[in-house]
């Protein structure tokens, strides 16, 4: 039996009920075939409000810089990287940390002396990750190294024509998740009425 009829048989559910269950796994209801068969499915799907604040954030970071002076905006932009540039230093030397300690695992994986062939795989294995992990550690460099020389002018520029860019995608982004909303909807209403009449 599967999940679904095991609750079939189980629960002794009738035709709407069996139907609705297995609703969950198609359609407008993907999205809760793996939560609890008992959690209720909505008569409406509303839109996220992810892209409507996205859309909200980008709107006032245009406004304030187009209200500010070119002065005023390098200022602020001279802050933000200092901030950044902060933070980076900070992450930076909480990362070198966990490198240093990944380091004295590696040596220690590394004299290890496997006890058969068969184990030699499981050594190569916690190698290959410890490895892989400890790869790419100057990116902290320079991003730093970036803002430190970067052009404050032009990190405006882009600041301003990143929030032009973002609050025309979060708008069209917003107007396809209000269409799949509405589909949802439609769907599951759709599904409901006919098992009305059968």
């Amino acid at each position: 039996m599967t999940g679904y009829t095991y609750e079939l048989v189980d629960k002794k559910l009738s035709f709407l009920q069996f139907a609705m269950r297995c609703a969950r796994a198609f359609g407008a209801l993907i999205e809760m075939r793996d939560e609890d068969m008992d959690a209720p499915i909505p008569d409406y799907f509303p839109p996220s409000d992810y892209h409507v604040n996205g859309k909200l954030e980008a709107e006032k970071t245009l406004a304030r810089l187009r209200s500010i002076s070119a002065e005023e905006a390098v200022a602020a932009e001279r802050l933000s990287v200092s901030d950044s540039i902060a933070r980076l230093e900070k992450s930076k030397a909480e990362e070198e940390e966990k490198r240093t300690f990944m380091q004295g695992v590696l040596s220690e994986v590394q004299a290890w002396k496997a006890p058969t062939p068969d184990h030699s795989g499981l050594r190569d294995f916690m190698i290959q990750q410890i490895t892989t992990s400890l790869e790419g550690g100057d990116w902290y460099d320079k991003e730093i190294e970036r803002l430190k020389n970067a052009d404050l002018t032009v990190l405006v520029s882009e600041r301003i024509a990143r929030a032009e860019k973002d609050i025309v995608y979060h708008a069209e982004k917003y107007r396809e998740e209000c269409a799949r909303c509405a589909e949802r909807t439609k769907w599951v209403r759709d599904l409901r009425e006919s098992l009305k009449t059968a």
